[in-house]
């Protein structure tokens, strides 16, 4: 990773293998740069992030979730199916240049929880990682923007997954905004797949 200040202005180059650029106009907060995730927030407000992964999959109580495609419609299909989350209607958008359908992402008020680390009274793990154990979810009342998209490069499809993660309806609503912001200057050597 590469990370270079001139002023108040940070460019990064990070994920995907080191193919993936983001140019930041105002500084923001590295969380993570590393194989699986690129996430960042906002200096003012680091807790809460815009997060690209590539190949997510489905979990449930920990464990990967078979016979789910690994594909935009794929991923947003399961999570649509799954009892435990309320989803928007589909938004159709972009992550860089390429075409993405979007989410709104809550926990439904019937869910049970299913991770017993879980710091608030219900949490929701629904994505595993090709690289870790530890999945990833919702926990509380956190309302998050998932986008998909499905790509194609070095000859391979892969599902590009980025999410924007809020604490309650008017943050998302403020912070969606700033996050597609830099979501539109992301650039990777991938075309749309299909």
């Amino acid at each position: 990773m590469r990370v270079a200040c001139d002023r108040n202005v940070l460019a990064v180059v990070a994920t995907a293998g080191g193919m993936m650029t983001v140019v930041l106009d105002t500084p923001w907060a590295l969380s993570e740069d590393s194989t699986g995730e690129f996430s960042m927030g906002t200096v003012e407000d680091p807790d809460y992030r815009l997060v690209l992964w590539l190949d997510v999959h489905p979990v449930v109580v920990g464990a990967r979730v078979e016979g789910v495609p690994s594909t935009a419609e794929g991923l947003l299909g399961w999570l649509r199916a799954h009892p435990g989350l309320t989803l928007s209607e589909p938004i159709e958008s972009v992550i860089g240049e390429m075409p993405a359908t979007a989410v709104d992402v809550s926990i439904s008020p019937a869910a049970v929880n299913d991770d017993p680390g879980c710091p608030e009274a219900v949490c929701q793990d629904f994505f595993g990682f090709p690289q870790w154990r530890e999945p990833f979810g919702i926990a509380g009342d956190d309302p998050y923007r998932l986008y998909f998209a499905d790509v194609t490069y070095s000859g391979t499809d892969h599902v590009l997954v980025a999410a924007v993660e809020a604490r309650d309806a008017e943050h998302l609503a403020q912070f969606v905004p700033v996050a597609e912001a830099v979501m539109a200057t992301i650039e990777i050597p991938a075309r749309p797949a299909g």
